[in-house]
């Protein structure tokens, strides 16, 4: 063998051993060897980033309001919003409502009479849990339930009255996870369960409104 040969032989097995050294234990060690097209490899990177913020949504996750703070215990708060719930039930089921509309002869302020006992006594039934509730919505609810329930012991108004078990109606299915029951709409607690409070800004805010306008001319 020529000695030009085997000095080319020598050389390339020197410079191959030169490199595998150097890849051991020299050069930047955050080069990585990445296959496939630039097309490919841009793809990748966008799925890794989509993982990676799928991740963190699922991990950094708001906090649910809490409903009830100490003082009173949250069974007892929901059995009492579901008894006055079930005391409304029973004053404007089953068509009774048209018992408390006017008709021309009075008869239907003979009606709100013989039930504003029991409507006040609602009332204050839920006035008593409102300290001890938490969650802003909920909290707004029952107190427009106690000033509207309270509002139509006066007015004589059949509207007032239908709200008030509409609002107490929707809190109560919706707090207490009741199935089977429709959701009307007029309370804001609704929003909490992915329903639109529509009833309650169509209906419930401008009996509230025309409410604090009366109380403001007295």
């Amino acid at each position: 063998m020529k000695k030009s040969t085997i000095i080319s032989i020598g050389s390339v097995v020197i410079v191959i051993a030169g490199i595998g050294i150097y890849s051991l234990f020299g050069g930047d060690n955050e080069i990585q060897v990445v296959s496939g097209s630039e097309e490919e490899i841009e793809i990748e990177v966008q799925e890794d980033d989509e993982d990676v913020g799928a991740l963190e949504e699922e991990v950094v996750e708001e906090p649910s309001e809490e409903i009830f703070n100490d003082g009173m215990d949250p069974l007892e708060i929901r059995e009492t919003i579901q008894t006055v719930h079930g005391v409304l039930n029973g004053i404007t089921g089953h068509g009774q409502l048209d018992t408390y509309r006017e008709s021309g002869d009075g008869a239907h302020i003979d009606n709100f009479n013989k039930i504003e006992s029991n409507l006040l006594d609602q009332a204050n039934l839920i006035e008593k849990v409102i300290p001890h509730v938490q969650h802003e919505l909920l909290r707004k609810d029952l107190e427009t339930f106690v000033a509207i329930t309270r509002y139509a012991t006066e007015s004589h108004e059949v509207e007032h009255l239908l709200y008030s078990h509409r609002i107490i109606h929707d809190v109560e299915t919706v707090l207490n996870e009741v199935s089977g029951k429709n959701i009307f709409g007029a309370a804001v607690f609704v929003a909490s369960a992915g329903y639109e409070p529509t009833a309650f800004e169509a209906a419930v805010k401008p009996i509230l409104q025309t409410l604090a306008s009366e109380e403001s001319e007295e």
